[in-house]
């Protein structure tokens, strides 16, 4: 991980036990906004199928995506057409 205010002047002029309080409290930080991350993406798993939410896949074939972007397209055709209309 690359912290950019590491390079700034103000943080030049700590102390070496300031500069450690800095990055433990960056480290710490990161691994509070890691954790709470895993927890929301743990809730939504379970989530999903309460919501009746279809589930993300991942891998689809490229025919499979050519045919929904060339609907896709068509739609928003007929929808521009219908705002002129």
């Amino acid at each position: 991980m690359q912290v950019e205010g590491l390079n700034s002047k103000s943080y030049s002029t700590l102390s070496s036990a300031g500069r450690f309080k800095v990055v433990v409290l960056i480290r710490n930080t990161a691994e509070e906004a890691w954790l709470c991350g895993k927890d929301l993406l743990r809730g939504l798993e379970r989530a999903y199928r309460e919501l009746e939410l279809a589930q993300y896949q991942q891998l689809v074939e490229i025919g499979t995506l050519r045919t929904r972007m060339k609907a896709l397209e068509t739609r928003i055709e007929a929808a521009k057409a219908a705002l002129i209309s």
